[in-house]
């Protein structure tokens, strides 16, 4: 009787290991692909643009340039509280490795400090004005995906629209409102309005800002700038009067 009680005992402990391993060992929720290492080049999707897909290089990055990677906050020379936000690297790869956690919006400190009530804590700070539902929706997918350093081509540059509503007051959005936008924009310019707009490409040199020419201080400041397809819509709606259509 005290042989069978041993082995029942045995017999019990080692289905308790077997339960206890088996709640240890799952598959986990996200797997994320191998990141690149730090500094290297994104990686470039040819072909055209996945709708479903999030690419840091021409979605994320300008935003996130646009709104936080200025001067006195993110960018390299004030990197406040020792954060910069201007590349892949800085972001994925900085002092705060809790910065961004690929697969894990939830867990990363960049999203909750865009969706940050508290006017101390909320990035981008007051005046400048918050992120919108997309920009942030946009982000979130982003790091959902993994937060991967992707790039993709188009392989044709659409050169028909340069209309106001359909291109250029998007692509200013996406690349000039973090500076020239909100309460306080920078030079007292708010590229979100057609007419200052129209005065900043007649009166400030936007196009050669923005074409980052010699003598021109390059807009946006930092990060990789316009693409020749984005120039080239500017041009074509410049080259169209400037009309607000």
């Amino acid at each position: 009787m005290e042989l069978n009680f041993i082995t029942m005992l045995q017999r019990s402990s080692l289905f308790l290991a077997i339960v206890m391993l088996w709640g240890c060992v799952h598959d986990p929720l996200y797997t994320p692909d191998p990141q690149p290492a730090p500094g290297t080049d994104p990686t470039v999707v040819e072909g055209p643009c996945d709708p479903e897909t999030v690419y840091f290089q021409q979605d994320v990055l300008p935003l996130i340039i646009a709104n936080c990677a200025q001067s006195g906050c993110h960018d390299a020379a004030t990197a406040e509280d020792g954060i910069v936000l201007d590349s892949f690297s800085s972001i994925l790869y900085g002092d705060d490795e809790d910065l961004v956690v690929p697969g894990q919006p939830g867990e990363s400190e960049l999203l909750a400090a865009i969706l940050e009530t508290d006017p101390d804590k909320v990035m981008p700070p007051p005046p400048a004005e918050p992120l919108d539902a997309a920009m942030v929706d946009l982000i979130t997918e982003w790091i959902a995906q993994g937060a991967l350093n992707l790039s993709c081509q188009e392989t044709e540059c659409d050169t028909a629209d340069h209309s106001w509503t359909g291109r250029i007051l998007p692509l200013f959005e996406l690349h000039c409102i973090g500076c020239h936008g909100g309460a306080e924009p920078e030079a007292g310019l708010l590229l979100g309005e057609h007419a200052q707009a129209v005065t900043a490409v007649t009166y400030m040199a936007l196009l050669e800002h923005v074409q980052q020419l010699e003598g021109y201080s390059p807009m946006p400041p930092s990060g990789p700038g316009l693409d020749s397809c984005e120039i080239a819509a500017i041009e074509g709606w410049i080259a169209d009067g400037m009309p607000e259509n």
